[in-house]
């Protein structure tokens, strides 16, 4: 199990506005299309194709283990969980779930960035779905009342 703290480079008290800087600096410096790409293509011209397809590869998975790390210590409630984890030693947990969340982070990261819409809210609580009695009943007394008084009209 990777340490996402030590990926990013912060404590583990880290705030999240520090949380968030580190990430934003780790990724300028490990992405392809910054001034990291710029120096493999650099040695695109002098080196070989072989070194340069390890090169990239190395800076992508650097920079799916960047966005998983932001991805878990971004939000509140992930980052709760994953410290609950690191303090009980639980492996099992991050097994479980991290295997679906580096692959969905890793596409969304490359192509939208992390923190996107495309990506799942697992922290959002949503209250269970109510029927809207209230409404039902007003509309139903608002019925019987024109039923009605057409009714008396009519007469």
């Amino acid at each position: 199990m990777t340490d996402h703290y030590e990926t990013l480079g912060v404590p583990r008290t880290a705030s999240h506005e520090h949380i968030r800087r580190a990430y934003r600096e780790r990724m300028r410096a490990a992405h392809p299309d910054s001034s990291g790409g710029r120096q493999a293509g650099a040695s695109r011209s002098s080196g070989s194709a072989a070194s340069t397809s390890a090169a990239a590869s190395s800076a992508a998975a650097q920079v799916t283990r960047i966005a998983e790390a932001w991805n878990v210590l971004s939000s509140p409630a992930r980052r709760a969980a994953y410290d609950l984890q690191l303090a009980t030693g639980s492996a099992a947990g991050v097994a479980g779930r991290g295997a679906p969340a580096a692959s969905q982070s890793a596409g969304s990261a490359a192509s939208h960035g992390a923190g996107t819409a495309f990506e799942p809210h697992p922290d959002r609580v949503y209250p269970p779905a109510r029927f809207p009695w209230r409404f039902v009943l007003i509309t139903i007394g608002i019925g019987t009342a024109i039923i009605l008084f057409l009714h008396l009209v009519g007469d």
